[in-house]
C-alpha cells in the first residue's frame, strides 16, 4: 500500500507539471518572452522543493502516516510555484498594456475540470469522514489506526485502517493545497500583462495556468482519496467473522471501485493540459475574464 501511494504521489503529480510545461509541436504556438521562461523555471524549482518536503514528511511521521500528506504537500508547492512565478517575475515595461476591463477569476477556470474537482472534494470528505468515524485504536493503543468488528463475545480487528491517524495528515496536506490554489488563482487573474508579444494571447497563458492549478488540486485530492479508499478496502474486505461482515466487504469493494474510477479520472484530467497555440487565446469560457 505504501509503495503505491508513494509512486502515485511522487510520479503522477510531478509528471502532471512536466506534461503541462512540454513544448508544443505546432509552429503556431504562442511566442512567450524571456520572463515567461523564468516563470516556468520557478515552477520547476518549487516542484522540486515540494518533493524534498514530501520526503521529509514521509520520513518524519511513523507507520506511513506521512504518505497521506504527500499529495497535498507536493500539489501545494506546485501551485505556490505558479503564484510565485507570476508575481515575482515581472514583464518588461515595454510589453505591458493597460485595460479598464476587470478580469474575473471564473473566466479563466476550465468549467468541466472545476466541477469534477468540486465533486472529488465532496467524495474525499465523505470517504475520510466514514473511515475516521469507524476507526478504532490498534493493539498498541494508537487511536484511529484499526478497524474492529464485534459480534457477541467475538471481535475482529484489522490494521492499518485510515482513521484519524492517517486522515489527519491527509487533511492538513489538502487544506494547504486548497489555500495555495486560491492564492495562485488570484495571482494569475491579477498579474500584469506582457508575458507574450502576441496581442490577446496573454489571456491564453492565464487560462493555461488556471487549468494547471485546477488539475494539480484535483490530483492532490484524488490521489489522497485513492490512498484512503485503498487502505480502507484492504481492511474491510478481510472482515469475515460476523453476520455484518458481508456489508463491510461490499463497502470495501465499493471503495476499490471508487479508487479505480478516480485513477481513470486523473488520467483524463492530465490530458486536458494541451499546449496553448496562438489561434486559441480567445477560447475562454467567459468574456468577463478578458481585458
Amino acid at each position: 500500500m505504501a509503495p503505491l501511494i508513494a509512486l502515485i504521489a511522487f510520479v503522477v503529480i510531478p509528471c502532471t507539471l512536466a506534461y503541462a510545461l512540454r513544448p508544443s509541436n505546432n509552429n503556431a504556438r504562442i511566442t512567450v518572452t524571456t520572463q515567461w521562461r523564468a516563470v516556468l523555471a520557478v515552477r520547476v524549482a518549487t516542484a522540486l522543493a515540494g518533493i524534498a518536503a514530501a520526503v521529509l514528511i514521509m520520513n518524519t511521521l511513523p507507520l506511513g502516516a506521512g504518505l497521506f500528506a504527500i499529495p497535498g504537500t507536493i500539489g501545494a508547492f506546485i501551485m505556490l510555484g505558479i503564484a510565485l512565478g507570476e508575481s515575482v517575475i515581472r514583464p518588461t515595461p515595454t510589453t505591458r498594456t493597460a485595460s479598464s476591463t476587470p478580469r474575473n477569476m471564473r473566466g479563466f477556470l476550465p468549467p468541466a475540470l472545476t466541477w469534477v474537482t468540486l465533486i472529488m472534494a465532496v467524495i474525499a470528505l465523505a470517504t475520510g469522514t466514514f473511515t475516521t468515524l469507524t476507526a478504532t485504536a490498534d493493539d498498541m493503543g494508537r487511536a484511529g489506526r484499526a478497524l474492529t468488528e464485534t459480534c457477541g463475545p467475538l471481535s475482529s480487528t484489522r490494521s492499518p485502517y485510515p482513521g484519524w491517524y492517517y486522515t489527519g495528515p491527509a487533511l492538513i496536506g489538502l487544506i494547504l493545497a486548497v489555500v495555495c490554489a486560491a492564492l495562485a488563482l488570484a495571482v494569475v487573474t491579477r498579474r500584469a500583462r506582457g508575458f507574450t508579444t502576441q496581442p490577446g494571447a496573454d489571456n491564453a497563458l492565464r487560462h493555461r495556468s488556471a487549468t494547471l492549478i485546477v488539475v494539480t488540486l484535483l490530483a492532490s485530492i484524488g490521489i489522497t482519496t485513492v490512498g484512503v479508499s485503498a487502505l480502507a478496502a484492504m481492511a474491510l474486505t478481510q472482515m469475515t467473522d460476523c453476520d455484518s461482515s458481508l456489508g463491510l466487504r461490499i463497502t470495501g469493494w465499493a471503495f476499490l471501485a471508487s479508487a479505480a474510477a478516480t485513477l481513470v479520472l486523473l488520467g483524463w484530467s492530465i490530458t486536458t493540459l494541451r499546449p496553448v497555440h496562438s489561434g486559441q487565446p480567445a477560447a475562454l469560457p467567459s468574456k468577463d475574464a478578458r481585458g
